[in-house]
């Protein structure tokens, strides 16, 4: 597995298939491990949240999840990485689990969403076993209940949409005490996979244009948006270090 960097945060480089292949393995090996997926937003956070960064660079798998991520390894490192989202990450595992027999867990969003994605997840495989599912509107008081659920369902994987960091973080608290082989932050896929949120049309996906998309449909994504450059320049700015640095 090649393992770059991009402004210090670590991404590897391995496709759906790579994924899903070390997935299964890890499942089998039984130890709690846990898989990060990184956009240009998140890698920003983790320059100035340690905590975080130190999540990522735990990680059995961090996979690059962005265009704005595939584009700085291309240009500091001129290597392609495949991006491996998490909403479309997440179907595969499931195909994997129902093939396997490896019990799955839903935690996060709303009961409407994450009710919804286990309704869909089930259709698309039959064979699917779906240990249980929990919506993420819990507090620290409830945690304890939360965890002792999961434990008693005992699934082999557990996708956790709790946004990005805080879903990594709960990963990295929790994970040894649940003692779920695998588990993985799914950010917003609950929604869209539930049909709660409609996602940008495939054209912008394959074009990397996607953030556009979203930006139309929810102009108070602007924030977020403006938020991209910076990491360009940040990229750019790497860029020209190491072109100095080598003459």
């Amino acid at each position: 597995m090649r393992t770059y960097r991009v402004l210090g945060i670590r991404i590897d480089s391995l496709s759906f298939y790579d994924t899903l292949v070390e997935a299964e393995r890890l499942i089998r090996r039984g130890v709690p491990s846990y898989i990060v997926s990184l956009s240009a937003l998140t890698v920003l956070r983790a320059r100035t949240d340690h905590e975080f960064a130190r999540i990522i660079r735990n990680a059995a798998i961090v996979n690059c999840d962005g265009t704005g991520v595939k584009f700085a390894v291309q240009l500091l490192h001129g290597k392609t990485v495949r991006r491996v989202s998490g909403v479309d990450l997440l179907p595969h595992l499931c195909g994997l689990c129902a093939e396997r027999g490896f019990g799955v867990y839903f935690l996060g969003s709303s009961k409407e969403s994450v009710s919804g994605t286990v309704k869909a997840m089930k259709t698309r495989f039959p064979g699917l076993k779906v240990s249980g599912f929990c919506d993420g509107y819990f507090d620290e008081k409830n945690v304890k209940y939360v965890v002792s659920g999961i434990k008693k369902a005992a699934p082999q994987m557990l996708f956790v949409g709790l946004g990005q960091p805080a879903q990594e973080k709960w990963i990295d608290s929790h994970m040894t005490e649940l003692g779920v082989p695998l588990l993985i932050g799914v950010g917003g896929s609950f929604d869209v996979l539930s049909g709660r949120l409609r996602r940008a049309p495939y054209l912008f996906q394959k074009t990397g244009l996607e953030w556009a998309y979203r930006l139309f449909m929810e102009p108070w994504r602007i924030k977020r948006v403006l938020r991209l450059f910076n990491f360009i320049w940040l990229v750019l700015r790497e860029k020209y270090s190491i072109r100095r640095n080598n003459k």
